[in-house]
């Protein structure tokens, strides 16, 4: 089963994934919390934070998303638009309506507007 392998190459490299802090929003691999507020997060949208807070102040392009994703780029695919909706819409819930934005740079790929505040990286 694939959720099966990617949980036991998670277990084994837990070092490699992040935590990080956007605003007062705290991101874990699988969720996110503000305060008691846990939302969870698929694989994908993690990453695609993740991603996001590396590049902060940067734009991202949709082929750099697409790579880290699938180790491909997709031009035609709609997935990642589909994610960053997702994110924008779990943002919002978890913000208590406040405005958290993830930019898209029409023709060039995404930004993140809020500035990250710190960062703790690794378990």
């Amino acid at each position: 089963m694939p959720e099966e392998l990617y949980f036991r190459v998670l277990a084994h490299t837990k070092d490699y994934f992040g935590t990080f802090r956007w605003m007062d929003i705290h991101f874990f691999p699988f969720y996110m919390q503000h305060n008691n507020m846990v939302v969870p997060l698929s694989n994908q949208e993690y990453t695609i934070m993740y991603i996001l807070f590396k590049n902060k102040g940067r734009i991202v392009s949709r082929s750099e998303i697409s790579l880290a994703l699938w180790d491909r780029n997709k031009p035609d695919s709609r997935a990642i638009d589909m994610h960053i909706s997702s994110l924008r819409k779990k943002l919002q819930k978890i913000g208590n309506n406040r405005r958290f934005f993830i930019e898209t740079i029409h023709g060039k790929g995404y930004l993140v507007s809020e500035p990250f505040v710190s960062c703790k990286m690794g378990p």
